[in-house]
């Protein structure tokens, strides 16, 4: 008799910045995620789901002052359902850095669009905030 095991989780990291004596000008970072649900030298299937993840955005510093963001998201399961369905992400957004990470505004909008094999729907979603430290 065979035990369930962990299956195999591909994890794929990238980041990038600028290679400079400034400030961090530039930068990009990646994520894939894959799960796989083959079974073991008894059968027995691992993780039960197979499915892809990836995350990446990209980021540019201009003055100092200002950031522009654009991301990207999705998950795409197997076997799309109501429980588990598909969702694709695009983001785009902004960076106010008033006195450098002390005094920011970050404002950001996203299209999040959720497939569940029967309907698609597509949320607009804002968001913004003001940060203080001291």
């Amino acid at each position: 008799m065979g035990t369930a095991g962990l299956g195999r989780i591909e994890v794929w990291h990238a980041f990038a910045t600028s290679r400079s004596s400034r400030p961090r000008k530039t930068c990009a970072t990646t994520n894939v995620v894959m799960m796989d649900d083959s079974a073991d030298a008894n059968g027995d299937l691992s993780l039960g789901m197979s499915s892809t993840a990836l995350r990446a955005q990209a980021s540019y510093l201009i003055n100092k002052k200002y950031q522009p963001v654009v991301g990207f998201s999705m998950f795409n399961p197997e076997t799309v359902s109501a429980a588990t369905p598909s969702e694709t992400a695009v983001t785009g957004g902004f960076s106010w850095y008033f006195q450098k990470h002390k005094l920011k505004w970050q404002t950001d909008f996203t299209a999040m669009i959720t497939d569940d094999g029967t309907n698609s729907a597509t949320d607009m979603i804002v968001r913004s905030q003001l940060q203080l430290a001291f």
